[in-house]
């Protein structure tokens, strides 16, 4: 059986789908080809379409209406370190309930489920590398880690970076006042 052919000027109103099933085209389940996971984006604000290399490449800002699209702390540093090189420090450090705080669900229990679903220890990742070819370290808050929650380890973690700045003596920022004796 042949599909109709379409009158001059007049466009085909027939389904994909449809067109399909009456012309016997069939496709098992086994070889249909899926799209794998990240490789689209749908951006939140204007809905348009592209791949995620090129959002990457655009450094995560829609390609149509520049709408900036949130991302962790690993994508960050990806972005500020030349070649993509850096190393996470203080990742041995780990949230703890110290207060053993419960509220619907029990802190402890939040921590473990963030931590499964991130693949991270805390909220806040502290990496050094270079920037320009200078030394650079940089605290990173993550907010797909319980919203960017702030416990001790932040603290710690930040505290930290800023210590090996001092002992190192890599340049600060100027509006950061640091006295070194």
């Amino acid at each position: 059986m042949q599909a109709p052919k379409e009158a001059p000027g007049k466009k085909n109103n027939t389904m994909g789908w449809f067109k399909r099933l009456r012309d016997g085209i069939q496709t098992t389940t086994k070889n249909k080809k899926e799209t794998p996971e990240g490789i689209w984006h749908k951006c939140e604000s204007c809905k348009h379409m592209t791949t995620y290399a090129e959002l990457k490449e655009n450094f995560y800002k829609c390609v149509k209406c520049n709408h900036h699209t949130r991302i962790g702390s690993i994508e960050y540093f990806e972005i500020l370190f030349d070649a993509e090189k850096y190393v996470i420090l203080f990742d041995n450090l780990e949230a703890i309930d110290i207060l053993e705080f419960s509220d619907l669900k029990s802190y402890k229990s939040r921590l473990e489920d963030a931590k499964s679903k991130t693949g991270l220890n805390s909220a806040v990742n502290v990496a050094f590398g270079k920037l320009n070819k200078k030394n650079l370290v940089v605290a990173c808050m993550d907010f797909t880690f319980i919203g960017g929650s702030l416990s001790s380890v932040e603290g710690e973690k930040n505290f930290q970076g800023n210590r090996l700045l001092f002992r190192t003596r890599m340049p600060t920022p100027d509006h950061i006042q640091i006295r070194r004796s």
